[in-house]
Parts: structure tokens; C-alpha cells; sequence
């Protein structure tokens, strides 16, 4: 199971995970910050630095099992 996850795992979806973490973690913490919705501006924060930083990982997974 995790090796056809990590088999399916290139370097176009490391682009799209990168873009899509950056996008919910900076721009739109920022909007959420100008609106006073500091609570789900944290969580966006959170989401998005997860999201780069799982994306990483599977990414350099992918890259030294296969």
C-alpha cells in the first residue's frame, strides 16, 4: 500500500503540493489576517506549512526507495 502511494508520487505532484501549501499557508493566512479571522488564519498557517513539508518528505521518499 505505501509503496504504490509513494510510486505514484513525481515531481509534477510535488509542484502541485508546493503551490496549493503555499497558496493555503501565506495568501490566504494574510486574507484571513486583514479580516480578523485570526483563529482559522492559524489553522491556514498550519495546513499549508504541513502541506510543504509533507510533500517534501513523500517526495524524498519517493525518490530514494524507488
Amino acid at each position: 500500500m505505501v509503496t504504490r502511494i509513494l510510486s505514484t508520487f513525481n515531481i509534477y505532484f510535488l509542484f502541485l503540493m508546493l503551490l496549493s501549501g503555499f497558496v493555503v499557508g501565506f495568501v490566504d493566512y494574510n486574507h484571513y489576517n486583514k479580516n480578523n479571522l485570526i483563529h482559522i488564519a492559524k489553522k491556514a498557517r498550519i495546513i499549508g506549512i504541513s502541506s510543504l513539508v509533507i510533500g517534501v518528505v513523500l517526495y524524498l521518499l519517493s525518490q530514494f526507495i524507488f
